[in-house]
This record gives C-alpha cells, structure tokens and sequence, in this order.
C-alpha cells in the first residue's frame, strides 16, 4: 500500500500546488491522475477516496457539479480518516457547497455542523475557519460569540502560511457578515475591509488566493452600489481558467 499511496499524495500535493498558481488544467491532470491510481489498489479504496475529494472539489469549480457529487460523495464516507486540512476541506466544505447547489440547504448544514465537530475534535483551526466561512455564505446561522470574533478587526500575519490563511478566511468571513448586516454603515466598512483584503495580497505569488479577494471585494462593490470594473479582470479571469463556479459562489454568475 506504501506504494499507490505515495503516488497519490505526490500527485494531490503537485495539483494542489498547481491550483494556487491557478494552473488549473496541470491541478486537474495531477487529480485525476492521483485518483486513479487510487482506484488501481480498489474503486472505493482508501486512496481513490482521498483523491476523490481534491478532484471533486476542483469538478464542483469547474461548474460539473453532477462529476462533483459522485467524486465528493464517494469521499465523504471516509470521514476524518487520513489526509491533512487540503484534503478535509475538500471533503467537508466542498461537499456542502454541492448540497447546496441540488437545493438541499438542509443537508448542507447538516454536514457543516457535523463537520465543525471534526475540527473542534482535531483541533484544526484552518478547517474550522472554512467551515465557519461556508456557513456564512450559504446565509447558515452561527453562534453569537462567534460572529462577534469574526466581525472584530484583525491583523493578517505576514510570515507564516497557515496563520495567513486562516486570518483571510476570517476576514472573508467578516466582510459577508457586514455585508448582510442591513446596515449601510457595516456594508462601507465591508467595502473597506474587502479593499483591504486584497490590497495585502501579492497577486504574482498567490494568484488564487488574489482571485478570490477580488471576487469578495466585487460583492461589497455590489452591496454599496459602487462600480464593480475594477474587478472586471477577475470575473474574466474565472472564466479564462475554468473556474465559474467561483463567479455563481460569489453571487456574480
């Protein structure tokens, strides 16, 4: 099993690398080509499970949400059994973004509360921070307590990865709570934070990550009736690179 394994993660880890450089077709050759060397050792083994999740997610972003389901499904079942966050966020959050977009709202938070105990029980922070972060798009409640964390101002650490991951999601998170707040005020102060957000990022080193921010900084430009042109580049680039489902996710599709 040492074997197929270490296929699989060197081709997840090469595709995982190539989808933050927004290399899309490279990220999806590399998916494919760790699951199905996953589904070698069995169709529904531990490995092709594993696999399936970075290759359903990046499906699910491409807009195949029927390939999506059937990929992220068959991973789902492994639960939090191996693989790190990359992996489980694909599995849990990615999963719930499919429920969600067959119009079962319901089974999305299902999986969302669920999975949040996961990374409350692992300790996972970044997987956490997803989690919350997803709940808040889909308009899911949250705790109080949390909601007010999430809203405070933060600083986005520079030198450490994870550290700035987690704050950008929680700064993501932020903006959309203002956003939906109703009140002219906290949706400027969105526009700010969003402006903010990616006024940090270096587009060249993080090119996904800036894209994202991008598409965030577009939504508060539509919730304060600003001019969204700036971001026209992004909304052309989703497209360029086959990612439209990020455009629908943002509610610009």
């Amino acid at each position: 099993m040492i074997g197929p394994f270490a296929g699989v993660l060197a081709h997840s880890w090469a595709g995982i690398a190539a989808k933050y450089e927004l290399d899309i077709p490279t990220a999806r050759r590399e998916f494919r080509e760790a699951f199905e060397i996953g589904t070698r050792v069995g169709s529904r083994s531990h490995a092709a499970r594993l696999a399936g999740a970075l290759l359903g997610e990046l499906l699910y972003e491409a807009g195949e949400l029927d390939d999506a389901a059937r990929m992220l499904e068959m991973s789902y079942g492994l639960g939090p059994e191996g693989g790190g966050v990359d992996y489980l966020a694909a599995r849990y959050v990615a999963s719930a973004k499919v429920k969600a977009a067959q119009g079962d709202l319901s089974a999305a938070a299902e999986r969302l509360d669920a999975d949040m105990k996961t990374a409350e029980n692992l300790q996972l922070p970044r997987l956490a921070a997803a989690i919350n972060n997803e709940r808040i798009r889909l308009g899911i409640g949250i705790a109080p307590s949390v909601a007010a964390r999430l809203r405070s101002v933060r600083a986005i650490p520079r030198d450490d990865g994870i550290a700035t991951i987690i704050a950008e999601l929680d700064e993501e998170s932020a903006v959309r709570l203002l956003l939906a707040s109703g009140s002219a005020d906290e949706q400027e102060q969105a526009w700010r934070r969003a402006t903010q957000l990616l006024a940090g990022m270096d587009p060249r080193r993080r090119p996904l990550a800036a894209l994202r921010a991008e598409l965030l900084l577009a939504e508060s430009c539509s919730h304060t009736g600003r001019s969204a042109d700036p971001t026209i580049p992004a909304v052309a680039r989703c497209r360029e690179v086959g990612l439209p489902r990020l455009l629908v996710d943002a509610g610009l599709g």
